[in-house]
Formats: C-alpha cells, structure tokens, sequence
C-alpha cells in the first residue's frame, strides 16, 4: 500500500512537471523550432560550403599543376571556379542572414523571457489574491453557517413564544369568559339583594303598621304593658 501510494506521489509530480514544462514552452514553441531548423540549415551551409571550397581549391591546384592543352578547357574551368565561388558568396550571404535571425529569435526569446518572468509576477500576485479570497471565502462560510443555526435558533425560540403566547391568550380567553360569568352571577346576586332588600322593607313596613293598628285598638288600660312590650319589637326600616 505505502509503495503504491509513493508510486502515486511520483507520478502525480511527474504530471505536474510536464504540465509546467507544457505551458512553460508553449509560447516559445514556433521560435524554437524555428531556431533549430535555422541551425540545421546553417550546419548543412557550413558543410556545402567546406565542400565546394575544397573542391574549389581543387580546381585550383589542378590548374596550377597541369599544364593548359587548349582555351576552352581553360574558360570552362574558369567558368567553373567563378560558378563555385559565386555559390560559395551566395551561401556566405545565406550563412550571415540565418546568423542575423538567430540573433533576432535569441533576442525574442529574451524578451519573451522578460514577458513570461512578468506573467509569472503577475500569476503569482492573482494566486495571492486568490488564496486571500478563498480564506475571506472559508471565513464566510463559516460566519454564514453560525447565522444560520442562531436564525435557526431564534426561529424555534419564536415558535416557542408564538405557542406560549396561543396558550396564554387561550387562557385569558377562558378567563374572559368565566369573569363574564361570574359578573353576570354577581349582578344577580345584586338583583337579589335588592329584591330582598326591598322585600324585608316591605315587610317591616308593614309589620309597623300593623303594630301601630294594634295598639291603637288595645284598652287603655293595658297601654303600657303594651307599648313596652310591642315596642321593643317594632323593625325600623
């Protein structure tokens, strides 16, 4: 398993560097080809040209050695040698223009290292960036998920309140109606009363009259027995 997992981690890293070296290259990838065709070209002109000056210095010393049989053998080699020569001018010119290019690509390809070195600059401030916000992002999270478990919180406490206060209004209701109740049962009890009251008046009112009759019907000569007697029982209303 550890082996496996090594085996894993090298590969991963192996991945990782060629990707890098992928996009590293990428952006110099026509002008090294470009360079390397030019040294191809250059190596094969050095070559084609060692060729031709050996085989002009040949011709040279073939001239110089033998002897002239006539003048046209003569103007040919001549021709010849001025063929080779100029050929050999021309690959010069060819040999000094690629030199020239390739100064030019080595040129861009430091500037190119100039503008990548500020890529990667400007790469690494936005991978700063990134993190900082991905941090600010983590931490928000964070404090989003606290908010929501108090809302969460204060959501099941106004329930709680809610349901409290249905039951404390319930309660009140019925204590509403059982008030009612007894202040209905209370002005009865007043009416009541009163009756009573009015009733007990009556009948002490009239119990007065009818010991006022009486005593005004009695004989004198029991007078004052009666009237101490009756009048220790006469109701005042």
């Amino acid at each position: 398993m550890a082996k496996l997992e090594e085996t894993n981690w090298r590969k991963c890293i192996i991945e990782q560097i060629q990707d890098r070296n992928r996009n590293q290259t990428r952006y110099f990838h026509d002008i090294i080809t470009q360079n390397n065709r030019l040294f191809e070209n250059a190596n094969a002109l050095r070559s084609e040209n060692l060729q031709l000056s050996i085989q002009n210095e040949k011709l040279k010393a073939d001239t110089g050695s033998q002897p002239i049989s006539n003048a046209s053998g003569d103007s040919k080699l001549t021709e010849r040698i001025q063929f080779l020569e100029q050929k050999v001018l021309v690959q010069q010119e060819e040999l000094t223009e690629l030199h020239r290019r390739k100064g030019e690509n080595a040129q861009q390809i430091i500037d190119l290292n100039v503008k990548l070195q500020e890529r990667e600059k400007v790469l690494a401030l936005k991978e700063t960036s990134l993190e900082e916000a991905l941090s600010s992002n983590s931490v928000l999270k964070v404090e989003i998920r606290m908010h929501e478990s108090n809302m969460k919180e204060m959501e099941n406490l106004t329930q709680m309140l809610r349901d409290e206060h249905q039951a404390l209004q319930l309660a009140f209701n019925l204590l509403e109606d059982k008030l009612r109740k007894v202040q209905v049962t209370l002005d009865e009890n007043r009416q009541l009363v009163e009756r009573l009251i009015s009733y007990k008046a009556k009948d002490a009112q009239k119990m007065n009259e009818d010991n006022d009759n009486f005593l005004n019907r009695a004989p004198k000569q029991h007078s004052a027995l009666t009237l101490s007697t009756f009048g220790l029982f006469r109701y005042v209303s």
